[in-house]
């Protein structure tokens, strides 16, 4: 019996010695971090535990944390060089730069309103976008000027929790825009207040925009602001234009332009209903 159990265990060893034994190559630097057993599947990882010696799981280990962070570095590099980019234009442009800059968009942003009074010679107006609204100066078709207002709810939990009302009116003396003003109230449900900025160009085809008026209105406490007495390149006045009042202009030149086509996809239909209103 001894013999017998003694040539079966020399042949099972016969056996296992004459199975592939996995490679002992080192690992190459170039190996992917997503090969490392932590970012592996559990049968994955277990393969790797069995068939690698305790010093080539560590040699993988660092190499795996060299190839982490030297693309993380990339990563960072490539997130951040925007960011530097920003920054340097901002902080690098000298304030006259900017302000210069501001004034030319504002002059654009006017050149385009004064097109706007296109919306003057449509008899009437059969569509106008949610919460807008649209009045005229004067009787058609000899109308001077139009105000447009806006009504922003914020809501919360189904109850209005503030409002926001955007009102802007254009004159026109013929085809030249003469005066703008641009009223904005905010209201808060919660604490009962409101604020409210009223601000006029007086002349806004003359390419400067240091002559402006803005009326503060804030829990009844009256406040006047003269552009004129500041520098126009100063900071208050480049963040007041940059971050408020452009951004103003150009929400309500985006409500104009649909509007107008609105209306124009009719004509004729819109044209017809007038003159159908006027005599009944």
């Amino acid at each position: 019996m001894e013999a017998e159990e003694a040539k079966v265990r020399l042949a099972r060893e016969q056996q296992i010695s004459c199975q592939p034994q996995p490679s002992m190559q080192p690992l190459p630097l170039c190996y992917s971090p997503l090969s490392c057993p932590i970012f592996l599947p559990r049968n994955r990882q277990f393969y790797l535990k069995r068939n690698l010696s305790s010093s080539q799981s560590n040699k993988m280990i660092k190499q795996t944390l060299i190839l982490t962070r030297l693309r993380f570095q990339q990563l960072l590099r490539h997130l951040i060089k925007p960011i530097l980019f920003y920054l340097s234009t901002v902080l690098a442009v000298s304030l006259p730069a900017q302000s210069s800059y501001i004034d030319n968009r504002i002059n654009s942003i006017y050149e385009r309103l004064q097109e706007s009074r296109k919306l003057l010679e449509i008899p009437v107006y059969s569509k106008l976008p949610a919460d807008t609204f649209l009045t005229f100066t004067g009787e058609y078709p000899a109308r001077k000027g139009f105000t447009l207002s806006r009504v922003i709810f914020k809501n919360e939990t189904a109850k209005v929790i503030s409002s926001t009302a955007k009102k802007l009116t254009l004159e026109f003396n013929g085809p030249v825009l003469t005066k703008i003003i641009l009223h904005v109230t905010r209201e808060n449900a919660k604490d009962y207040t409101s604020t409210s900025l009223r601000l006029t160009d007086a002349t806004p085809m003359d390419k400067k925009h240091d002559d402006w008026v803005l009326l503060k209105n804030e829990q009844g406490e009256l406040q006047t602001v003269e552009f004129s007495r500041f520098e126009n390149d100063s900071k208050f006045i480049l963040d007041f234009k940059r971050n408020f009042y452009i951004s103003m202009l150009e929400e309500f030149q985006m409500v104009i332009d649909i509007i107008y086509s609105n209306q124009e996809k009719n004509p004729v239909k819109n044209t017809i209903k007038h003159f159908q209103d006027s005599m009944f």
